[in-house]
């Protein structure tokens, strides 16, 4: 293969490299890659330089592409389960052995319990998802469930309770934006965040974070380094600044907002002193925060749909976050939170593909209560999946009904809270089937492992700005691997399903969710460059306003009347802070653990295996203040024990500046220091059912030859 000196693979006839697009779906943001492939080999990944498709750059995830599809783990054929559950044994088996006893046992399990006792599952970054969610419903069964049940979705309920719509920042035009919980620099952008030109021209920009990060050294003039949970603290104390300084739109509440004298009555207990007391930060960093706020409007907040629902109040903290450009008249104006309409971004200014008419159609009549529906009513009545922190119970204890068999792509269930339920519920069902790119702890229980494509492996429909752009394999899959998406119409087809649609394959799909397009799959799938969608009129801000909230009052709701109604014990109809501790003793667990943590070269379990990452962080570390490893006797390096009521892990102290004193961080998934199996499973949100990943009590000791101190 023909190098340069600096060692760079160089695409041309010569050297029999070709350069093709391609996209990385390790995480979230779906960023657009050139793929060097020689002899059907990818030999080198970096970013799409090509006009349009991004910004040229990748994270170290996207570089280590290469790394991650040919990983010694990848799944290449069928396999059936050939020993006890979780034992990891298998035997190879044919694509028709391994759908038709797939059929066969989701079938029989069907007319023994019904359909809905089938649950489906899909894991972080579902691109197949509206696939598997139109199969569980064509199959019978309302169960349908993904990774967005303890991640994201908590944010739009949010935003459904108090505005009957979510809302984005409108940075163009903003004066000030409040950051909050959210590090651009760590996240899925890759290179310079959309903040960061706002500030160039003028925008002021607070961050709220429980860490020092590269996005509160670049972005912020101020940083409000906050004690983790305590969020909704903060919020109602600045909402108590505003009012008390007037900084507040006394028209818009009195035309738009419902509940305003009892929120103000409610806010009135968060005086600075109380404030400081909650959150750890001085009373001087709030006021000046608040000064820069009011001298600064418009006011706009950007915050961590994750990093905030991931706590035991995190729904409710949403609320309190939001309420305060409602209060300030910040709400649909421009410069402030501009509404968009989730599932379709009104503000996009294009049309989109039909998902939920082509998932809805299909939505099985007379069924059963979602999982979980009895548990979260809240949940039940705004997501339109069951909330997956129930399924280990009502596996476990058929109640209310039996739940026997799961059917999951993608599906990461150590990240479960004491994921040992999750893994003994696993255990006791009749049958569990999984697709995925790996071997993992997790396939290691099915009785039917299918062999999925990575993104490079396969063809898909994306969206590119306001355009629709179909990418092409650029390599074959390994071994017999295949698509999610075949995967699941294959399913349709052998199992007889009374849907055209999925059985007619992939395409027969997206044309079905493009039939209010102008064109068709057959046409993008031709293009190589992506096609306009059509144009629409973006709302002018105040329109969504002057036509009415999509709530019951019609307007901005501070005081729930949906969660006064539903008749749940001890959900509040304001936005009140809860603490987001569990109830451990404060003495017996002195600490603050937060889990969940983005860094640039990890994304959940992904990417713990894939060597040129682990090099970054070749231990499983947590990150911790050199004061409190001071009083504990720890050194960089040393190894040290996080207990929790639900168990203990060894893992090793990483000390940092950038954590508060009292608090530990530390990333998920490690399989070495299982952080996820210490977690109690109660230690929800009790509005959402969201695991509180993001704050919870602990114990740290330091460990000397393999004793504890």
């Amino acid at each position: 293969m023909q190098e340069t000196a600096s060692g760079l693979k160089i695409a041309g006839a010569d050297t029999g490299i070709e350069v093709k697009r391609a996209v990385c779906d390790i995480c979230n943001a779906g960023c657009w890659a050139d793929a060097y492939v020689k002899n059907g080999v990818v030999v080198k990944v970096e970013g799409c330089k090509a006009p349009g498709f991004g910004s040229g750059y990748l994270c170290a995830k996207g570089h280590a592409s290469r790394q991650y599809i040919y990983h010694e783990d990848r799944l290449t054929v069928p396999l059936r389960r050939s020993g006890a559950r979780g034992g990891g044994k298998f035997v190879p088996v044919s694509w028709e052995e391994a759908l038709s006893e797939t059929a066969e046992r989701l079938d029989g399990i069907r007319k023994l319990y019904g359909g809905d006792s089938v649950a489906f599952y899909s894991g972080a970054g579902g691109w197949h998802q509206v696939f598997l969610e139109r199969f569980a419903h064509s199959f019978g069964s309302v169960n349908f469930g993904s990774e967005g049940s303890m991640s994201g979705q908590a944010a739009v309920i949010a935003g459904k309770i108090s505005a009957g719509t979510g809302a984005e920042p409108d940075l163009e035009n903003a004066g000030v934006l409040l950051m909050w919980g959210c590090n651009q620099y760590s996240g899925d952008v890759v290179t310079e965040p959309p903040a960061l030109a706002q500030k160039r021209r003028g925008m002021k920009i607070i961050v709220v974070d429980p860490r020092t990060t590269v996005s509160t050294y670049k972005l912020g003039d101020q940083h409000l380094h906050i004690r983790p949970g305590t969020d909704a603290a903060l919020a109602h104390g600045l909402a108590r600044i505003f009012i008390h300084s007037r900084w507040i739109d006394t028209q818009f509440i009195q035309e738009h907002v419902y509940g305003f004298p009892e929120y103000a009555s409610y806010v009135e207990r968060f005086d600075l002193k109380t404030v400081s007391e909650i959150t750890g930060l001085p009373e001087r960093k709030i006021r000046n925060a608040a000064r820069l706020i009011m001298g600064n409007g418009p006011l706009a907040v950007w915050k961590s749909d994750g990093g905030i629902t991931q706590q035991k109040n995190g729904m409710q903290t949403c609320r309190a976050i939001d309420a305060l450009c409602a209060i300030t008249g910040n709400f649909d104006r421009k410069g402030g939170m501009l509404p968009v309409g989730w599932g379709s971004n009104l503000n996009s200014g294009a049309a989109e593909l039909d998902t939920e008419g082509f998932v809805l159609e299909t939505s099985p009549r007379g069924a059963r209560p979602r999982i979980g529906s009895r548990r979260f009513p809240l949940w039940a009545k705004y997501a339109r999946e069951f909330q997956t922190m129930d399924l280990p119970r009502q596996i476990l204890s058929s109640e209310p009904y039996p739940v026997r068999a799961l059917c999951a792509f993608g599906m990461n269930a150590g990240r479960f809270p004491n994921n040992r339920e999750m893994y003994q519920a696993l255990g006791d069902l009749d049958f569990f089937v999984t697709a995925d790119l790996f071997s993992t702890p997790t396939t290691r229980y099915a009785d039917i492992v299918f062999p999925a494509c990575s993104s490079f492996e396969r063809g898909e429909l994306r969206r590119v700005g306001n355009s629709l752009y179909y990418t092409k394999p650029v390599i074959f899959p390994p071994g017999e691997a295949r698509p999610d998406t075949d995967i699941i119409c294959s399913l349709a087809e052998t199992l007889k399903l009374g849907d055209d649609v999925l059985r007619g394959g992939t395409d027969a799909c997206w044309a079905r969710m493009m039939r209010r397009l102008p064109y068709g799959i057959e046409a993008v799938k031709r293009s190589d460059e992506p096609i306009l969608l059509p144009r629409l009129r973006r709302p002018e801000p105040g329109e969504y306003t002057s036509g009415g909230f999509s709530t019951p009052t019609g307007k901005y709701e501070l005081k729930s009347t949906v969660i006064e109604s539903c008749g749940v014990r001890g959900l509040l109809p304001l936005p009140e802070y809860v603490s987001s501790l569990d109830k451990a003793d404060s003495k017996e667990y002195p600490f603050i653990l937060s889990v969940g943590n983005r860094m640039p070269f990890a994304f959940h379990s992904r990417m713990h295996r894939v060597n040129w990452l682990r090099a970054l962080r070749p231990d499983a570390m947590a990150d911790m203040n050199p004061s409190d490893a001071e009083a504990l006797d720890l050194r960089q390096g040393d190894d040290m024990e996080i207990s929790t009521p639900g168990g203990s892990i060894r893992i090793k102290a990483n000390l940092s500046i950038s954590i508060l004193p009292g608090t530990v961080h530390m990333l998920p998934d490690y399989e070495e220091a299982d952080v996820s199996s210490i977690i109690v499973s109660n230690h929800l949100d009790p509005y959402t059912g969201y695991p509180a990943f993001r704050a919870m009590r602990c114990a740290v000791r330091r460990i000397s030859n393999g004793n504890t101190l």
